[in-house]
């Protein structure tokens, strides 16, 4: 039976995701949020915002179910987990799939801090990054008052990952205000985030398990009629 756990959607991460995905640092951005979910261990109430859902067994994905106004299930996405977890006794933990860097509350401080800055954003990388981005981690580090011998080989493992994963990202909406017959189906699946990649495939209502057997391995595979 496949393990698969369940967080609540808490406000701060509602706010990221109630407007639409264009770009990899806004998933950086949540991906950053989810991890101090998943590492605080504290069991949120349902605030009917929706859920989070990972399926531990076959799957390094992160779903994400949204509800609207009336508690009606409105969306469903999911991007690739670039990080591994693992579960004892109840207790979640994070690390990087390469070197096994166990990921701290300090260092999603550091990540939160260095986001916050732009670092992640693809219009504000030039020529001279890779320097700029040395010298911001540093001085997050002494803002933050955290050894950078410590946590800079650490950090850098981190980082990496989030700039080298591929999200893999897909959409499922149930979309009444935007409907328009076979140009914009009322239930559709957008596949890719961007605006030059993204594209739409019409399909029937997708309840959230259904949605995550489609990309199961693990299961059979859908077929496009």
């Amino acid at each position: 039976m496949e393990k698969i756990i369940e967080f609540n959607i808490n406000q701060k991460i509602f706010d990221l995701i109630r407007r639409r995905i264009k770009t990899k640092s806004q998933l950086i951005e949540l991906l950053i949020e989810v991890s101090s979910l998943i590492i605080v261990n504290i069991p949120l109430r349902d605030n009917g915002f929706g859920k989070i859902s990972i399926n531990l067994d076959n799957m390094k994905r992160c779903f994400f179910s949204i509800q609207n106004s009336d508690s009606y299930i409105c969306k469903h996405f999911t991007f690739n987990f670039p990080f591994r977890i693992s579960e004892e006794n109840g207790i979640y933990q994070l690390e990087t799939f390469n070197g096994g860097i166990m990921i701290k509350s300090s260092h999603i401080a550091i990540l939160r801090s260095i986001c916050s800055n732009g670092a992640f954003d693809e219009r504000e990388c030039r020529h001279g990054l890779l320097l700029d981005f040395s010298q911001l981690i540093e001085l997050t580090l002494i803002d933050l008052n955290l050894d950078i011998k410590s946590y800079e080989r650490d950090l850098n493992q981190i980082l990496m990952e989030l700039f080298t994963f591929e999200p893999s990202y897909i959409r499922y909406d149930y979309d009444e205000k935007n409907e328009d017959g076979k140009i914009h189906p009322l239930n559709h699946l957008d596949i890719f985030y961007s605006q030059s990649t993204s594209f739409k495939l019409g399909c029937e209502r997708l309840e959230l398990k259904e949605f995550m057997d489609i990309l199961n391995t693990g299961t059979e595979c859908s077929y496009i009629k």
